[in-house]
């Protein structure tokens, strides 16, 4: 079983205009959902091809309620909530849609964060 491994990288802080550094995830490779689905299905009955439609009608599902405004459970993964990021404006007759960029923020659940070595960190990990 892979482990999470984390990077220290160089980084600027625009604020404080200094250079330090700051955490990256190095990702351990890619992993397709019909892997995911056939070791899913490993001592079952179930079908692979089976598991793959249900994980396909799931995450449709998944996406029709973030897009909807709702925060999704995953259980021992965490949550994924809707979120936006847009540019500053001075008044609010300034801001408009066309400024506006969706986002999906994630929660790790308890279990995820204690795994991942950085239990009782502030966040949420946001992947624009």
């Amino acid at each position: 079983m892979e482990t999470l491994k984390l990077l220290k990288a160089k980084s600027y802080n625009p604020k404080t205009e200094q250079y330090g550094f700051t955490a990256r995830v190095k990702a351990n490779g890619k992993i397709s959902a019909e892997r995911i689905s056939e070791e899913a299905c490993e001592n079952t009955t179930l079908h692979p091809d089976e598991a793959l439609l249900a994980n396909k009608l799931f995450i449709k599902k998944i996406a029709k309620y973030i897009r909807e405004g709702y925060i999704v459970e995953l259980n021992e993964l965490g949550t994924l909530q809707p979120g936006c990021t847009s540019t500053w404006k001075a008044t609010k007759e300034e801001l408009t849609k066309d400024l506006v960029k969706p986002k999906v923020n994630y929660n790790p659940s308890d279990e995820v964060d204690r795994k991942s070595g950085s239990a009782g960190m502030p966040r949420p990990i946001s992947y624009a």
